[in-house]
């Protein structure tokens, strides 16, 4: 089993490239749209995530979550590849997924 934060072993690039964001980043960014909402400091970034779906749609949210985690600006790294050369049968990941 391998957890979504493996990703950040990934290269990027070109180190002009955005970085992958982490969950405060994001839970940042969602925010800024979210600031009539009041102080959300103490609210889950799964909250935050439905409550911005709420006030914006799902397509908006999959577009901050695709500019926030810009998977083309990466490449595995020799983490990868070693990992997928040990004997296992199934390598499954997590993913995030907001709604």
């Amino acid at each position: 089993m391998v957890g979504a934060g493996f990703s950040l072993n990934a290269k990027k690039i070109e180190d002009s490239f955005n970085g992958m964001a982490l969950w405060d980043d994001l839970k940042n960014e969602l925010t800024k749209s979210l600031s009539h909402k009041g102080n959300l400091d103490n609210v889950d970034v799964l909250d935050i995530g439905q409550m911005y779906v709420k006030e914006y749609g799902r397509s908006h949210l999959d577009e901050a979550l695709k500019d926030a985690i810009p998977d083309n600006n990466y490449e595995p790294d020799n983490l990868h590849f070693d990992l997928l050369r040990l004997p296992w049968s199934d390598v499954y990941t997590t993913i995030m997924t907001l709604f």
